[in-house]
């Protein structure tokens, strides 16, 4: 590498670095603000806890990583990719660690999957392998986003109890919700949809955007259009035992904290809004990002002396699981997690 490509790639890891400290520090930030506003309410709720639900808010929690990587492992099946069920949940587990501790975001988190794929692709459809990671997360984003739309619809009422930035946040994360469920039918059905010549152009333009990514998306997606059972398996596994079992999660947190209004449908309506603003890549795992929101919306439906409580104890389970990652990259240090299936990544 030349000096000034040398000098270039400082500049980008650089501002990457910065970046990346910046999103830890407004995570920080909201967190410390909420503590700092609500701290008479946080303590009160956390002097009357009851263990008890807590432990099984933490079990529920990790039955959702495990349906996770159940999931991944199904998909990957359909691109003919064999991993064991262990595989799949020490890749999920290490991708959390690094979309945690290293710039990039979630994308990071993608890095040690995108590695131990590519060494276990053929050569020439290594990137083929590779796209089941963002089918996953597209798979994964459906089922989140169809369960916005639909409590927003159910919930709309509380939606006047909000004001100021957080009436514009939260219409903007269901605007998101409705285009990504839009983007992911024009994936699916491409081949129908390309008949209409503004799909065509859009998906000229966004191809040409991507340099091409685009249509390998489309390609790997036709292949799992074929194997539509898994393809549905998949969602109902995102759907049940993933996103609504988050919602028991934090159900069994409230009434831990006490919470007496156990409505499923409003607490159905925050999880997976508060979830869909995690789901945007403005702090580490959507630390601060998503608990205002769920504050808020808390609040909204009548839950206020918990409303701050519940989303900080859920962020402290999602960082437990994220850096407890980091044990299952030292016991797979050396082995088919290496250093040669991190430089398979580049070269894809």
């Amino acid at each position: 590498m030349n000096p000034p490509e040398t000098a270039k790639s400082a500049k980008v890891s650089l501002k990457k670095a910065l970046l990346f400290f910046l999103k830890f520090a407004v995570a920080g930030g909201i967190i410390a603000w909420m503590i700092h506003k609500y701290h008479a309410n946080i303590e009160k709720s956390l002097t009357n806890i009851e263990p008890a639900w807590l432990i099984t808010a933490f079990a529920l929690y990790l039955f959702s990583q495990i349906a996770c990587a159940f999931r991944f492992m199904l998909l990957l099946n359909v691109q003919n990719i064999k991993i064991s069920f262990k595989e799949s949940f020490s890749l999920l587990m290490i991708g959390n660690f690094f979309s945690l501790v290293i710039p990039g975001g979630s994308v990071g988190g993608d890095i040690p999957k995108a590695g131990f794929l590519a060494s276990r692709t053929k050569k020439g459809e290594k990137l083929k392998g590779v796209f089941t990671i963002l089918i996953d997360r597209v798979i994964g984003m459906v089922a989140l986003f169809s369960f916005a739309a639909m409590m927003a619809l159910l919930c709309f009422k509380y939606l006047s109890n909000l004001n100021g930035v957080m009436v514009i946040a939260v219409y903007t994360l269901l605007f998101g919700c409705v285009f990504g469920l839009a983007a992911t039918i024009v994936l699916l059905f491409h081949r129908t949809l390309e008949k209409i010549s503004l799909i065509r152009w859009l998906i000229g333009l966004g191809n040409r955007l991507t340099k091409g990514s685009l249509s390998t998306l489309m390609s790997a997606m036709d292949d799992f259009r074929k194997k539509y059972v898994t393809l549905i398996l998949c969602l109902l596994i995102s759907i049940f035992f993933v996103h609504a079992n988050i919602v028991v999660v934090i159900m069994c947190m409230a009434k831990g904290l006490g919470v007496q209004n156990m409505n499923v449908p409003l607490f159905l309506f925050v999880t997976v809004i508060g979830n869909a603003a995690g789901t945007i890549p403005l702090t580490p795992s959507g630390v601060g990002t998503r608990d205002i929101i769920m504050q808020k919306l808390l609040a909204a439906i009548g839950i206020v002396e918990q409303s701050a409580a519940i989303p900080i104890i859920f962020s402290c389970f999602v960082l437990l699981f994220n850096l407890s990652g980091g044990i299952f990259l030292l016991l797979r240090k050396g082995n088919d997690l290496s250093h040669e299936d991190m430089e398979n990544t580049k070269k894809i």
